[in-house]
Formats: structure tokens, C-alpha cells, sequence
């Protein structure tokens, strides 16, 4: 009897973690929506431009559009290749 409970106990906990799943495979299709290129890996030949963009004074919000990116995943990389939110 308590190994039932135990087995049901567990179909909820899977469930639960299917749903989550399932919720957060939709978000990111409803994010790249907007942002096609949302939650990709960042390509060298895509660090370099993003570097020359930014050198010339893009903003964020145009470097996103451009690259099909959410604005703070522009401001991330940046941040990341030492650019954005630093004193240099």
C-alpha cells in the first residue's frame, strides 16, 4: 500500500516536470518570436561584429534588432567580452 502512494507521489513529480518543461520550451519560442536568433550560441565571427558594432556606438537596442537577439543578452556578451558595465 505505502509503495502505491510512493508510485503516485512520483507520476505527480514527473508530471510537474514534464509541465515545466513543456513551459519553458514554449516561452523560448514565444521569446524567438521576436528575437529569432534568442538563446543561441554566440559565434566568434558574431563576438567580432558585435565588437566592431559596438566600437562605433551602436546601442543595445540596435545591436538586438540586428542581431535577433533580446537587448540583454547584447548586453551580456558585451559585458562578457569586457565592454559593457566596466569603467574602460
Amino acid at each position: 500500500r505505502e509503495e502505491k502512494r510512493e508510485e503516485k507521489r512520483e507520476e505527480k513529480r514527473e508530471e510537474k516536470r514534464e509541465e515545466k518543461r513543456e513551459g519553458q520550451a514554449y516561452s523560448v519560442n514565444e521569446i524567438r518570436k521576436k528575437y529569432p536568433r534568442a538563446y543561441e550560441k554566440w559565434s566568434s565571427y558574431d563576438d567580432n561584429q558585435l565588437i566592431k558594432m559596438y566600437s562605433k556606438g551602436l546601442k543595445p537596442s540596435k545591436l538586438a534588432e540586428h542581431f535577433g537577439r533580446q537587448p540583454s543578452a547584447i548586453r551580456a556578451r558585451l559585458k562578457k567580452l569586457g565592454l559593457f558595465g566596466t569603467d574602460h
